[in-house]
């Protein structure tokens, strides 16, 4: 039997991110990070305006790691592709970016 291919997770901290997630793992996958991006210069959530702390919460209550880069809406998918890039997952042990 194969080890599950992990995978990390685009959040928002809502509904559709955590459907998105729970497909994931139904389909075999393990997620082992969420990426949620965040204002620039603040502690609220691009999506929703969840506080960091919130959405800390939820990571945490998932056992899973938290990215949380930073970037204004011009800048959001730039950023959050570099981001994931340069983590040590890219590249061939990099799968799939779940988005919802």
């Amino acid at each position: 039997m194969s080890a599950m291919p992990q995978a990390i997770c685009s959040w928002s901290g809502g509904k559709d991110s955590c459907l998105a997630l729970h497909l994931a793992i139904e389909q075999g996958f393990n997620i082992t990070t969420l990426i949620a991006m965040f204002e620039e210069a603040g502690d609220r959530s691009r999506s929703h305006a969840l506080p960091e702390s919130l959405v800390r919460a939820q990571a945490e209550s998932l056992g899973v790691v938290l990215l949380t880069p930073r970037a204004d809406w011009a800048r959001y998918e730039a950023v959050f592709v570099e981001d994931a890039s340069s983590r040590p997952w890219s590249g061939d042990r990099a799968r799939h970016i779940w988005r919802y």
